[in-house]
């Protein structure tokens, strides 16, 4: 059959796009994924739900939240409970802007309670930064031995600014507002820091949360052996995800839905074969900052959990 010019030209120029569409669609796949790898915060800025530019919505949208600040092999854990602010450790120095923008983004000024659970450095490390630009109702720590300079200076700008300074011990029970937290260790005297970290079963309307610090395998014994409901719809993951901060029997005793691990890129092999393994076994859905960014799970007006990650 004989077509015309125009008709036969048309049919070529389709023909052409054929053989070129689908390199074309690989070209621009190519692109996305080079983007993504080297270039990712235009990816995380548009799919990110917990991304820290957004954080302000998330006061006004719920009335409970719980933040796990990515800040790598350290911990940082904001609670936002129905307009009461407590910040749970601070990370190392390194993360002190990647914080304070943080809580500058939630339109936080102030902290009704800073808590340190131990005196480790990636656990109190931008604190003393903070206070110069967040204003710290009270500090609670632990009772631990310290022998580093840079905590005994925290400790003395605080008491500079007047700042209340308190030990928390098992045993001891706060309230800010409608969040009430129950101290369940340190119970004994160690010299090992980590095993002098706080613990807290923490509770909001019918959410309850434990957090552990760097808490060690002696301060599980403790706990269990003290007999106090330690059950809880999720279970911040001690020492960034450590075998010795982790048991089956705690599992158990927990019975939590969620595990948080907050880690980062480091050569201690965190978190470990073993705790994952552990903690697949009990159940819980496991979110790690590494993997996720920041972390925030809400409650919703039915008191219903959601969760929002960074990636």
């Amino acid at each position: 059959m004989k077509m015309s010019v125009n008709k036969e030209t048309a049919y070529r120029v389709r023909k052409k796009l054929k053989a070129i569409l689908p390199l074309v669609l690989l070209l621009l796949i190519l692109l996305y994924v080079l983007s993504v790898i080297f270039y990712p915060e235009w990816y995380k800025k548009i799919y990110s739900s917990a991304d820290a530019e957004n954080i302000a919505e998330y006061s006004e949208k719920y009335d409970f939240n719980l933040h796990f600040i990515d800040v790598g092999k350290a911990d940082c854990i904001l609670i936002d409970a129905g307009g009461k602010y407590l910040l749970v450790d601070s990370g190392t120095s390194d993360s002190k802007d990647l914080i304070l923008n943080y809580l500058r983004s939630a339109e936080i000024t102030e902290l009704d309670a800073v808590i340190s659970t131990h005196p480790d450095s990636d656990h109190y490390g931008s604190f003393s930064y903070l206070s110069d630009y967040v204003d710290f109702k009270a500090f609670y720590m632990s009772e631990a031995e310290s022998d580093s300079a840079q905590f005994d200076d925290l400790l003395d700008k605080l008491e500079k600014k007047e700042i209340p300074i308190s030990f928390l011990y098992g045993g001891d029970e706060l309230a800010f507002g409608n969040l009430k937290l129950e101290v369940l260790a340190p119970l004994t005297i160690y010299d090992d820091s980590n095993s002098m970290s706080i613990v807290m079963r923490c509770t909001f309307g019918n959410f309850t949360f434990l957090l552990t610090g760097d808490m060690s395998l002696d301060e599980i014994d403790d706990i269990l052996g003290s007999g106090v409901d330690v059950r809880a719809d999720l279970i911040k993951v001690s020492h960034h995800g450590s075998k010795t901060g982790t048991t089956e029997e705690l599992l158990h005793a927990v019975g939590a839905d969620y595990a948080v691990i907050l880690c980062g890129p480091n050569s201690y092999g965190l978190p470990s074969a073993e705790t994952l393994e552990l903690i697949e076994n009990s159940g819980a859905l496991i979110y790690d900052t590494e993997e996720s960014g920041n972390i925030i799970f809400s409650l919703d007006e039915n008191g219903e959990i959601v969760i929002h990650t960074e990636y």
